[in-house]
């Protein structure tokens, strides 16, 4: 990855490494406000929305047998909701949690098959 990253000339001594340090993480867009990132319009139409993370991101190995049945409590709201589609292509290359009803397992045999 190439930048054109550049710090002032008039920064000195340990302000050159914060000055360069912000100047790179913004570069890559990270937000230094402190903000929360912005979501995307279709979060406000999730059947999800206001669920928490619990049952979308279970502490389990999904490689195990039987593991798909950690999502079923999520896989609920997935069944019914108006923006599955979106929630699917956001969460394609994700490598944890429910994403427009798929587990991860469920998406890398996906993207397997997409390949061959």
């Amino acid at each position: 990855m190439s930048s054109n990253v550049q710090v002032s000339s008039n920064v000195r001594g340990p302000e050159v490494l914060s000055a360069a340090l912000a100047a790179v993480l913004e570069a890559v867009g990270w937000d230094l406000t402190g903000k929360p990132p912005e979501r995307p319009t279709w979060h406000a139409r999730a059947a999800c929305r206001g669920q928490g993370h619990k049952s979308f991101f279970p502490a389990t190995d999904d490689r195990r047998p039987g593991s798909e049945s950690a999502y079923s409590a999520a896989l609920t709201f997935c069944k019914v909701c108006p923006v599955i589609l979106e929630c699917r292509r956001a969460g394609q290359h994700e490598a944890f949690g429910l994403w427009g009803g798929l587990s991860p397992a469920q998406r890398r045999r996906r993207r397997a098959r997409a390949a061959n």
